[in-house]
């Protein structure tokens, strides 16, 4: 890694990275108070660095101003968790991507209530395991860490669900 004049995108933080099939970097950020989520794209140049392209919003991906994860599931498509209202952090939702991140589909609600900060690992059968900040006792005297295994099987359904 090298540090770049190059921002990947303005006025956000909490940014993840996800690898898409053709080699290229695909950037999901927070927006600082802002939805909806905000995205970049960047290829890796002759120079060998790569190079951020114009940043984008995903209309598709209204959600709160709230950390969440994206990964690489499998035959291209993309997770991400998020949360989903707009003015409390209510509603940890998973959505889906099936065009490398310009479009989502909500697919599964994790958690209705309270909940923040989501991270998720895909594990070798295709199950998805997501950590998170679970509020729903009392999100006044903090959070307690959850993980959550969700079968590859259920993603599956809820994606032929939304197509």
């Amino acid at each position: 890694w090298t540090l770049q004049e190059e921002t990947a995108y303005k006025l956000a933080d909490e940014s993840k990275l996800v690898e898409l099939g053709d080699g290229r970097l695909l950037i999901s950020s927070r927006r600082w108070f802002y939805s909806p989520r905000g995205f970049n794209t960047a290829t890796k140049g002759d120079d060998g660095i790569y190079h951020w392209d114009e940043q984008r919003v995903a209309e598709t991906l209204v959600v709160n101003p709230c950390n969440g994860d994206i990964v690489s599931w499998k035959d291209g498509l993309l997770l991400h968790t998020y949360i989903k209202a707009e003015k409390e952090r209510k509603g940890l939702t998973m959505a889906v991507s099936q065009d490398e991140g310009v479009t989502w589909n909500d697919i599964i609600t994790l958690q209705d209530s309270f909940a923040a900060y989501s991270t998720m690992v895909v594990f070798k059968n295709g199950d998805v395991g997501v950590l998170y900040e679970d509020g729903s006792n009392s999100p006044d005297d903090g959070y307690d860490i959850v993980f959550s295994r969700v079968p590859r099987r259920l993603i599956k359904q809820s994606i032929k669900a939304v197509q």
